[in-house]
């Protein structure tokens, strides 16, 4: 069920009266593998998200996201699971503004919207790419090329031998949109119930998604401590208690996690896959996302052939001991799970782009191409580089105004430095003189 609300409004989260423009761009849902390996063989979708936001009077971008979002239908339920890939600032801004409340409102956003958005124009596997990706074929065909376009070329030789009345349908069979099973009907049953996930990883960097932007004296790089508090105190502005949120730092003691989370019911140590009740094959329970440490292992233990023995709890234990954790900064992982509930949200934000991989791929390696360290060549992209990108494309930009509204508060003085009156000092190390009576 749709439900008609209002989607992001950043004119809340930024300084008053200073203007910025919002840059959105998707791609169209498209069938992937699997997050996990099962014998269901659940249809998983997949959705690129990119956010940039650019301040006008410095006409440089000053902030992006990049979200995957990733559906999983069996049965009647969906399981939305959004991996935040990457958040960074370029330093390029000339008025202060906060990146958390940004960064907020376009999660806050993704989680409450209704995921059936993204079944138009979604595309699917055809039978023989379903094949393919299983690895199903290749007992059935042992001669069969590695290269799918030899075994189409092989296979439509074949069907043309055998009915030369075929060949008339030859342009249909070539369209794209007809392979790819890119019709006006969505093919799968429409789920009813919805489970949604957020999932992430916290990693101390110069630059995530700006290169050389580091070398900005107006950007802050945040301590791997700082920046796994950072997101946990961000998604606890999202999360109710209806959430289940589960974050740790493989590797270091209950103790020195606990610090870091919030005092509320809903948050404890641990992490959303691994469970008392669900202690099964590591491959059947752990996601594999894109650049995560979690997966680069579950990968390392695929190649070694040790994966058949490995359960979740193991798995865990065994993350900790991996290198990235063990170099003496927080890497830490981050994960909150919804209950199930009746599938709805509130409607696409109207300043969407939709574009297809191929579009979404050239929009983000221009972002990504840049030197932000050179303030020219960034005023550059954003007043002429991302437009004439998006001409060539063939996409109509949409670049929405906002200007803000929020006004920071007044900051007032502590009431010990209003008084006359000498502060109380404190004497933890003894090193303070006293004077002598």
């Amino acid at each position: 069920m749709l439900h008609k609300s209002m989607s992001m409004n950043f004119s809340l989260k930024l300084p008053d009266n200073k203007a910025f423009s919002t840059l959105h761009f998707r791609t169209n849902a498209y069938q992937c593998k699997p997050l996990t390996i099962s014998k269901d063989k659940n249809v998983t979708l997949k959705v690129k998200h990119f956010f940039l936001l650019k301040e006008l009077q410095s006409k440089c971008v000053v902030l992006g996201v990049e979200i995957y979002v990733y559906l999983t239908f069996q049965d009647s339920s969906l399981t939305r699971h959004i991996f935040v890939l990457k958040a960074d600032t370029t330093g390029l801004s000339s008025v202060r503004f906060s990146a958390a409340e940004v960064v907020l409102e376009f999660v806050d956003y993704l989680v409450k919207v209704n995921p059936e958005i993204y079944y138009e124009h979604a595309s699917f596997w055809s039978k023989d790419e379903s094949k393919e990706k299983s690895q199903s074929s290749v007992d059935s065909h042992p001669a069969e090329s590695e290269y799918a376009i030899v075994n189409d070329l092989l296979q439509l030789g074949e069907r043309v031998k055998n009915e030369p009345g075929f060949l008339r349908n030859l342009s249909f069979y070539l369209s794209r949109e007809s392979r790819r099973g890119n019709s006006k009907e969505f093919p799968l049953q429409r789920p009813t119930l919805l489970t949604t996930k957020i999932s992430l990883f916290t990693r101390a960097a110069d630059a995530y998604i700006f290169p050389e932007s580091a070398k900005n004296t107006g950007k802050h790089v945040a301590s791997g401590n700082l920046l796994f508090r950072w997101w946990i105190a961000l998604l606890v502005k999202i999360t109710d208690e209806s959430w289940v949120c589960k974050a740790d730092i493989p590797g270091s003691e209950a103790r020195a996690v606990e610090r870091f989370l919030p005092e509320l019911k809903n948050w404890s140590r641990g992490n959303i896959y691994v469970s008392s009740e669900n202690n099964s094959y590591a491959i059947r329970s752990i996601p594999l996302f894109p650049d995560d440490p979690k997966g680069r292992f579950l990968e390392h233990l695929i190649v070694e052939n040790r994966y058949k023995g490995m359960n979740t709890t193991r798995y865990w234990e065994e993350l900790g001991f991996r290198q990235e954790f063990r170099l003496g900064n927080v890497v830490g992982i981050i994960g909150c799970n919804n209950q199930q509930r009746e599938i709805g949200g509130i409607v696409e934000d109207t300043s969407t782009m939709m574009t297809t991989r191929k579009q979404y791929k050239a929009l983000h390696e221009l972002v990504k191409g840049e030197d932000y360290s050179k303030k020219e060549d960034i005023q550059g992209m954003c007043e002429t580089g991302i437009l004439e990108l998006c001409s060539r494309l063939g996409l109509n930009l949409i670049d929405k105004t906002v200007t803000g509204s929020c006004v920071a508060p007044v900051k007032r003085l502590h009431l010990a430095q209003q008084t006359d009156q000498p502060r109380q000092i404190t004497n933890l190390t003894g090193l303070v003189k006293r004077k002598k009576k």
